[in-house]
């Protein structure tokens, strides 16, 4: 029998119902300090003799681990010096030959090296190897640890066990550099120990070596399992870390012995040593349950040895309590007979002079004194039965739920002529029943312990079923052997009526206090309205309150304008005038409003006035209702309705408080009325003094003032203000001929095209009938003013929609700038003017700038805006082609398209000189169009001409996206050329990609879907957001050549260059180069793993008939 069982069983006693007799607890204290007293000696000296065998054999298996530590790490010393021997002898001529006959030299080499000796040239290819196996000589090792650690640090290296790749088998590699007279490594000797055959790691799996337990070799640096007793585990992974917390240790450098589970759950006991020639680890492991067998053994045989002396202890110790403890149990046994009955209470005969004896005697004293208190204690009952029956207040005994004991005023208090119409009824029949679940809950609570319930108020009934208000209290009660309660209960029907009074009261001068706050602050009427409503409900404490507007239509109506608490949909079906002709006129709010006086309905049920009405207010909880007048100069134009839960629910001087309300409501209401006419009045005034009536546009006012402030800011900002005066064409004849209705129609929709065409920072004025002046902010140079003129000028040039009309009209524009042309705002008005006349002689739809330099730039873009319109009708473009190579071959891998405009006058144009002036005026669509279609159909001439089929590239415009059908587009070429899909790749910018992402992508997968190849240009310049990236279906990045151009000199760009490079890749992406111009930037690329290149250090871009006979050469 254990501590912890001995422990139990005392415990187990003391949780007896019954109260242990002294003799038990006697006995249960001896026993239990004895069987301490022995197991805590038996457990000391078992954990003593644990720890200091578990001290022992943790030194002895240390020892064994660190002697098979030392002969492997001798056995690597003699091997490596065997090779440094041979290595420092090996012939300078390194012919195969030479080598066969110099290796065949050494016959003792070739016991130690069980899978032979091989000699490594610098290329990582083997020269020779002896004795020689088939397929080794030639075959490459450069990409082996024992060949690059070697070459790295001319040192010698042993590897980890690998599978030989000309064995075919587990092999342990020694390696040591086989160097010239200057020290230079000029080939690699190495050492192959077949770890199939025997070998000098074998010691490892000898039984004998580790008994019961596991000896094993492992590589920390490698994770790996090098040896082992089981052969099972050689060779494969360790444990994650966690597994194994000895393991752990060793890794970390400890050595030495401990104990840890194994990654299997197994306790074991390790031993680990490092090898300072391999850095490897000799472990030793033996189960826990094996190592401490002895131990269990001994330990099991002193706790039976514990466990029979405890149960002699026990049968001693009962034996001589029984005999101590006997006149004890006899005193006991009649005193028993006594408390149930069977014999008198009388005093007890003494024995003996001992403890027991004086026990005995305090007994009899004991019993000598309930015979003086028994006499007593009937003296008090009578006493306090007078008193009781005295008091004012009701008392009640309650038994079983039921009424035992009620006083005379109780009996007056529940409306009983005798106490036996209530004694023996329950209780619960004399309280009322919203009462029942929370007596309920103080009865269960006095039962469970508690020593009172505080005092509440609830409602009883009399047995006539009228209900009075009582304030009631409880305490535990014992009476006549049964367990109940003893209740107070006082009469409080009189106090609770006047706390009711004034607590409603005080709430509507509460009420009013907040609504006057709400008067004083508020600034719009329907807010006043509503918040008055809602205060009336959520702090006067009404059911509903609601205020309607007399109507002055035919039927008198009320409007119901704000309403807040409990509706239901009442307000929704209400039919309420102030008509007397009408029973809908004769309610409570429409005599209010028509009498101007207020109306009072205390009772919905009993009044008639209520009846159209009854029905619906009783379904929603409405007993009681009071009307209101809103009253202003004499004149009632609303009223206030509130609506309570409660019948006779609006006394004296709360109706006196509620009408204070609605006068104030009402004059708040007319105040707020008058101010909003007065603010409304100065509003307009001051609108119309700086806008034009009719398109609500800045009038010259007001754009003189913007002006200034412009004028103010470019002077700090050092930028300009330009200055557009505008008018409208042939306007004159819309007036003239369809009316001047549909002239001032055509004014708001051309405001409308205008705002359409400038930022919200700038500012347009109508300066006449068919005039306007816009005024331009931060204005850098003179094209921002030129393509707003240019916007608004296409903006015009679409059909005007007006009623039956369609209408066509332009805008003459004429443009001055700040400063350059005036530095007042008149100024730049007149010469924006002149400009205007000049471009109405001019052919008007165009615009003009008042300097004459200015004129000529934007004379000119306007000339090449039309040049580029012909060279679209005309053909005028043709494509270059830019070869793409593979960077680690050389070889063509692709080519770009490049589009060139061969413009009769000035010859070959390059994209820069007309690209964004096409994107500007949306030509770039059809030359796109064009581009793509002209590619594919070369691309399909170069194979049909016997050309190897290569992909071509071709750049798509964010304008091709938002006006061309692109989809269309690519699938009409594809079909007339014949091309197949994936040797077309469509080249897109990152911002056009991020720009209406669903859309793009949806097009993206479009694109996919038909199979041609995407890839994302200029890559680095816009977003890159590796998040967004990963969601575009593309397969190419394109470096753009700013990045290009920096490396490999600049370590920010080379940085950037590198951290693309590995983007691409861990998204399995291509990596091309543009840009590329020199070799040392493609030796960079090359360095860091980039696929492809392109630029003109492979070749510039060149006409279709070149490329051809270029690509020929780099294939």
């Amino acid at each position: 029998m254990r501590p912890r069982q001995v422990t139990a069983l005392i415990a187990a006693l003391l949780r007896r119902e019954r109260p242990l007799s002294l003799k038990l607890k006697l006995i249960g204290l001896t026993v239990g300090l004895f069987a301490a007293f022995l197991w805590v000696m038996a457990t000391l000296s078992v954990t003593v003799l644990e720890s200091q065998f578990e001290k022992v054999l943790s030194d002895q298996q240390f020892a064994a681990t660190r002697q098979m530590a030392a002969q492997i790490d001798a056995k690597l010393d003699d091997r490596i010096e065997s090779l440094s021997k041979v290595a420092a002898v090996v012939p300078q001529d390194m012919a195969v030959a030479t080598l066969d006959g110099f290796l065949a030299g050494f016959p003792a080499l070739h016991v130690t090296f069980t899978g032979g000796i091989i000699v490594i040239g610098l290329d990582g290819h083997a020269i020779a190897d002896y004795p020689a196996v088939p397929g080794r000589r030639g075959t490459y090792f450069g990409d082996r640890d024992y060949f690059r650690k070697v070459i790295e640090n001319g040192k010698p290296y042993i590897d980890k066990p690998i599978i030989g790749r000309a064995l075919k088998r587990p092999v342990l590699p020694i390696s040591v550099p086989i160097t010239d007279a200057e020290g230079r490594v000029r080939a690699v000797l190495t050492g192959i120990t077949d770890l199939t055959a025997p070998n000098f790691l074998g010691i490892v799996s000898q039984p004998d070596m580790a008994g019961k337990g596991e000896v094993f070799i492992i590589s920390p640096h490698d994770g790996l399992i090098v040896a082992s007793t089981d052969s099972a585990r050689a060779m494969t992974p360790l444990a994650e870390r966690g597994r194994n917390l000895m393991l752990d240790r060793f890794r970390d450098g400890f050595e030495g012995s401990g104990i840890s589970s194994n990654s299997a759950g197994v306790p074991k006991l390790h031993s680990g040593k490092r090898v300072e020639r391999s850095n490897w680890i000799v472990g030793f492991s033996l189960p826990v349950d094996v190592a401490f067998g002895p131990v269990a053994a001994m330990r099991q045989s002193l706790y039976i040895a514990a466990a029979l002396m405890t149960l002699l202890a026990v049968f001693l110790i009962q034996w001589l309590a029984r005999r101590m403890l006997a006149p004890l149990d006899q005193a006991g046994a009649a005193m028993r007979r006594m408390v149930g009955g069977e014999t008198e209470l009388a005093p007890l005969p003494v024995d003996s002079g001992d403890e027991i004896g004086h026990l005995i005697t305090s007994f009899n004293l004991l019993v000598e004194d309930r015979h003086r208190y028994e006499h007593a204690l009937k003296d008090s009952e009578r006493r306090l039965s007078k008193l009781v029956e005295s008091a004012p207040d009701a008392i009640i005994v309650q038994t079983r739920d039921c009424i035992s004991y009620i006083n005379e005023a109780g009996v007056h208090l529940l409306g009983a002529q005798t106490r036996k119409q209530l004694l023996g009824t329950p209780i619960n029949d004399r309280i009322h029943p919203d009462f029942h679940g929370l007596i309920e809950e103080r009865i269960l609570a006095l039962r469970s312990g508690a020593e009172s319930v505080p005092p509440m108020d609830e409602t009883f009934l009399r047995l006539d079923g009228t209900a009075v208000d009582v304030e009631v209290a409880a305490v535990p009660f014992r009476f006549k052997d049964e367990e109940g309660a003893l209740v107070f209960a006082r009469d409080v029907t009189a106090r609770r009526r006047a706390e009711q009074n004034q607590k409603k009261l005080n709430r509507a001068l509460r009420m009013l206090s907040d609504c006057n706050m709400t008067l004083v602050h508020a600034e719009r009427e329907q807010n006043l309205l509503d918040e008055i409503c809602r205060l009336v409900v959520f702090r006067g404490g009404y059911r509903m309150a609601w205020v309607g507007f007399a109507e002055h239509d035919s039927a008198r109506t009320v409007r119901v304008v704000s309403q807040s608490g409990f509706d239901g949909g009442y307000l929704e079906n209400l039919r309420i005038s102030w008509d007397d002709a009408t029973e809908y006129g004769r309610g409570p709010t429409g005599t209010a409003i028509r009498e101007s006086r207020v109306q009072i309905v205390q009772n919905y049920m009993d009044n008639p006035a209520t009846a159209p009405w009854r029905a619906a207010a009783l379904e929603r909880g409405f007993q009681s209702c009071i009307a209101l007048p809103l009253i202003s100069g004499g004149r009632t134009f609303g009223a206030l309705s509130i609506y309570s839960a409660d019948p006779d629910s609006f006394g004296q001087d709360e109706v006196r408080l509620l009408y204070e309300l609605a006068t104030d409501l009402a004059f708040g209401v007319e105040t707020l009325r008058t101010r909003l006419q007065r603010t409304e009045a100065e509003e307009k005034l001051a609108f119309l003094a700086h806008h034009d009536p009719l398109t609500h546009l800045p009038n010259r006012v007001l754009l003189r003032d913007r002006f200034d402030r412009a004028a103010a800011v470019s002077g700090r900002e050092q930028s300009g203000v330009a200055v557009l005066a505008l008018d409208l064409d042939n306007f004159k004849q819309v007036n003239d001929g369809l009316g001047h209705e549909t002239g001032d129609k055509l004014l708001m929709a051309v405001v409308e095209r205008l705002q359409g065409c400038i930022s919200e920072s700038d500012t347009i004025c109508r300066h006449g009938g068919d005039e306007f002046v816009i005024l331009l902010n931060d204005v850098t140079d003179s094209s921002i003013a030129s393509r707003a003129a240019q916007a608004i000028v296409d903006a015009m040039a679409e059909p005007f929609e007006i009623g039956a009309h369609t209408l066509n009209t332009s805008l003459s524009i004429g443009i001055s700038m700040f400063p350059d042309d005036g530095r007042d705002f008149d100024t730049l008005l007149k010469n924006a003017n002149t400009a205007l006349y000049h471009a109405k002689d001019n052919g008007r739809d165009t615009y003009h700038f008042f300097a004459s330099s200015m004129n000529v730039d934007a004379l000119a873009r306007m000339e090449l805006h039309g040049s580029l319109r012909k060279a679209v009708k005309n053909n005028e473009f043709v494509l270059h082609y830019q070869p793409q190579i593979d960077i680690a071959s050389g070889t063509v891998v692709g080519m770009e398209a490049l589009v060139r405009w061969r413009r009769p006058d000035q010859g070959l144009l390059a994209p820069g000189r007309f690209i964004a002036l096409a994107e500007e005026s949306g030509l770039i669509v059809p030359i796109g169009e064009w581009v793509l279609n002209e590619a594919c159909r070369q691309a399909v001439a170069w194979q049909q001409a016997g050309m190897a089929a290569l992909p071509v590239a071709v750049n798509l415009s964010a304008q091709q996206f938002k006006r061309g059908d692109i989809l269309d587009t690519v699938r009409s070429a594809l079909r007339q050329s014949g091309l197949h899909p994936a040797l077309l790749e469509l080249e897109l910018t990152e911002s056009l990609l991020l720009n209406d992402t669903a859309a793009v992508m949806e097009t993206l997968h479009e694109l996919k879907r038909i199979g041609v190849q995407l890839s994302i240009d200029d890559f680095g310049t816009g977003y890159s957001s590796l998040a967004y990236l990963k969601r575009l279906d593309v397969d190419k990045l394109k470096i753009d050549q700013s990045f290009v151009r920096d490396v490999p000199g600049a370590a920010e760009g080379a940085a950037i260059v590198k951290a693309i490079v590995q983007l691409g890749h861990a998204l399995q992406l291509t990596v091309i180069a543009e840009g590329v111009e020199t070799q040392a930037q493609l030796d960079f690329l090359h360095a860091q793993g980039c696929d492809q290149a392109q630029g003109y250090l492979v070749s510039r871009p060149v006409p279709a008939d070149e490329f051809a006979v270029l690509a020929a050469e780099l294939m």
